[in-house]
């Protein structure tokens, strides 16, 4: 049964991304804060590219894992 609520467990980051902004691999976030703020507590944010610099302020409020790369 689809219950309308997108899987937060994974959220996907592209700082260099534009268009629609959904959070998956093929429509990621562009920012740190929009992807901490949509990912589940205890989820994982994986930053697509090679190289991400990043240099928003962030506070990181809940157990989450980045992964890069």
């Amino acid at each position: 049964m689809l219950t309308g609520k997108l899987d937060r467990a994974v959220v996907w980051l592209d700082v260099n991304y534009t268009g629609e902004e959904l959070g998956t691999e093929t429509k990621p976030y562009n920012t740190l804060s929009e992807a901490v703020a949509a990912v589940d507590s205890g989820g994982m944010i994986k930053i697509k590219g090679d190289i991400a610099t990043i240099t928003e302020p962030i506070r990181i409020t809940k157990p989450v894992r980045i992964e890069a790369g």
